[in-house]
């Protein structure tokens, strides 16, 4: 996502159970999990479940890998600055 106006290119992907004390006004689910399938100690405000397809998965060359990639992010960013502007009126 170099390109991309979001660089997650150092994040990781990490499990809601290490947050488990933390309290969220919102938990996204970038992934085909389910509501029932977050377990966390406590009830965040809201649980939003927005899958993306998955770009590891994707088939063919290196340059169609890529695309896929690229997709994603752009799936991604678009998502992000959606959520944004609905939720707190900010990016507009």
């Amino acid at each position: 996502m170099m390109e991309s106006v979001i660089d997650i290119n150092k994040n990781k992907s990490v499990n809601l159970s290490d947050y488990q004390h933390e309290i969220f006004a919102y938990v996204i689910i970038a992934d085909s999990s389910s509501p029932e399938d977050v377990l966390l100690s406590h009830e965040p405000g809201k649980i939003i479940c927005h899958p993306f397809k998955n770009p590891a998965l994707a088939q063919g060359s290196d340059q169609e890998k890529l695309l896929s990639y690229r997709e994603v992010c752009n799936e991604i960013e678009d998502y992000a600055m959606e959520f944004a502007m609905k939720h707190f009126n900010i990016l507009q």
